[in-house]
């Protein structure tokens, strides 16, 4: 499955879109506009696979600067908690290049770790290194203080999907099965399975422990309606404590807490067609009834002053951030997103976010044509 190639900041103030084209653009989520554009001297023969912001750093981040920049620089890359705000790039060539929002430029590459297209990447979340899956069936960790391969090695006989952590000393990979490694020796501890097709989506419920562990993990796999939440204890347990069922095939997944003081999990999950399902949930114990959503989202435009029964066209919902009880979704045209936010209410279980556009109308131009002669 093609993944989209659209992810927002770890604050949510920021959506970054990768288009097929190999460019990179940065969109403001308050107000829609377009903030940076980048694209690599190599764009058209090795675009975007996968995207990734880094984790901010503690004490706040640079104000960015909007600009275009090309590749202009081969320093070895730092920790995401320096100011540099880095997205990192995983691209279909191999290599990874790490884009400073900061900056408004690319800050480095990583190469020499793959041989095919980097599937996946995952920030390190306590340490200035960062993982990567690939084709080649491999997985890297990287010293990004060096801009070097740490360790590298083979995690199965086809290729690795997806890649997260989930505490600081383990490490979780997905191709068919999901493997819980030790990070110290790169060993097996626990195989998870569950999924008939392959997995192409790990996602880490990192406060369910604190804000830098977690011992739960969500996975969605191609042409599976269940997401299934796994227990990572390194244990010889093989299945999931819950599943999440959606109505058509997920093709991103977000979450967040139910509030700041709630260690409820709110999950967000785009299908196929477009829409946004959320589900609320408190893992304690295992769940063996599938559990449904508590409210769908859709997204409309309308015609200015139109009624209220006049057609509406659908807007595909293609990203979405969900923090303390409030969901944000990107819709429309990822070259040109709408961006509006919603309260989570259990008790409303279809939500319709209308946006107005402007009435269109036909209007007739004349033109004339203008010949240039030389004159020698």
């Amino acid at each position: 499955m093609a993944k989209t190639q659209t992810c927002f900041s770890f604050d949510g103030e920021y959506l970054a879109f990768s288009s097929s084209d190999g460019i990179l653009r940065i969109y403001e989520s308050a107000t829609g506009k377009l903030k940076q554009e980048y694209s690599s001297s190599s764009h058209l023969s090795a675009v975007t696979s996968s995207l990734s912001w880094s984790r901010p750093r503690r004490d706040g981040t640079s104000s960015p600067k909007s600009k275009r920049k090309k590749l202009n620089s081969s320093k070895p890359a730092s920790s995401g908690d320096d100011g540099l705000n880095l997205i990192a790039l995983g691209t279909t060539s191999g290599d990874i290049n790490l884009y400073s929002f900061s900056k408004g430029s690319l800050h480095t590459q990583l190469t020499g770790g793959h041989s095919l297209k980097v599937n996946d990447v995952f920030w390190h979340i306590s340490s200035p290194e960062l993982f990567s899956c690939s084709e080649d069936q491999t997985v890297v960790q990287w010293d990004l203080k060096k801009g070097k391969v740490k360790h590298k090695w083979k995690c199965d006989t086809s290729s690795v999907h997806s890649v997260c952590q989930c505490s600081d000393q383990h490490l979780l990979t997905a191709s068919h099965n999901i493997k819980l490694w030790d990070l110290s020796t790169r060993t097996v501890l626990q195989v998870l399975t569950g999924h008939s097709s392959p997995v192409y989506c790990l996602k880490p419920i990192e406060f369910a422990v604190s804000n830098t562990d977690a011992s739960y993990v969500l996975s969605a796999a191609e042409d599976d309606r269940h997401i299934s939440v796994w227990c990572c204890d390194g244990s010889k347990n093989r299945n999931s404590v819950a599943t999440f069922s959606v109505p058509d095939e997920p093709v991103s997944l977000s979450l967040g807490q139910g509030s700041s003081s709630s260690q409820s999990l709110l999950l967000a999950v785009i299908t196929r067609k477009g829409a946004l399902h959320i589900f609320e949930h408190t893992l304690n114990g295992v769940k063996k009834k599938p559990l449904l959503p508590k409210s769908s989202i859709k997204a409309v435009f309308k015609e200015e002053n139109a009624e209220a029964n006049d057609f509406a066209s659908t807007a595909p919902i293609f990203a979405s951030y969900v923090k303390n009880g409030v969901i944000s979704a990107a819709f429309g045209n990822p070259f040109k997103p709408v961006f509006e936010t919603v309260v989570f209410d259990a008790s409303k279980a279809d939500v319709t976010i209308s946006v107005n556009i402007p009435k269109r109308s036909l209007t007739t131009e004349e033109f004339s044509q203008v010949k240039f002669f030389t004159v020698s």
